[in-house]
């Protein structure tokens, strides 16, 4: 009797007790690893959103960008402004001349060759009242010289 007990202990633990167990073990292991993936879908949740707020607070720059940015039927009042700006610190414009339009990704920009005559301080000024307008202006490729018949500077840029 006890050779029969044995024997369906025997059966019951290699027909249904081990293949239950090695079961148990491989969801235990499909478990672990849905466990570590869902600790990481969680922190690329966290992630997105401090992505998502980042991209909102992009666009509102941007939108703020593109709204200095002159409008085309703007440009003849710009160029204005920038001249009278100069004018009136004094300067003396020798050139004032618009170049041709340079298309970019988002704006176009429109050169403008400027020879001008004045101070040092006075350019300085102009050049703060430019950086002050409601609309983007960049002056690049500064080049001040002696003026040979006074203490002025002659300034080119653009």
């Amino acid at each position: 009797f006890s050779g029969v007990f044995i024997a369906i202990i025997a059966i019951f633990v290699f027909l249904l007790y081990k293949p239950k167990l090695a079961k148990i073990s491989n969801l235990k292991t499909q478990l672990k690893k849905l466990e570590q993936k869902l600790v990481v879908a969680k922190k690329n949740a966290a992630d997105l959103k401090k992505f998502q707020k980042k991209m909102q607070e992009a666009e509102v720059q941007f939108k703020t960008a593109m709204r200095a940015l002159p409008e085309k039927e703007e440009i003849p009042s710009l160029l204005t402004s920038i001249s009278r700006s100069g004018q009136d610190v004094g300067l003396e414009f020798l050139l004032f001349e618009p170049k041709s339009e340079v298309r970019k990704e988002f704006y176009a920009e429109i050169p403008v060759a400027m020879q001008v005559k004045g101070g040092y301080h006075d350019l300085a000024v102009f050049f703060d009242k430019v950086a002050r307008l409601s609309r983007i202006v960049n002056i690049k490729n500064i080049e001040m010289g002696r003026d040979k018949d006074s203490t002025d500077l002659n300034t080119s840029c653009t």
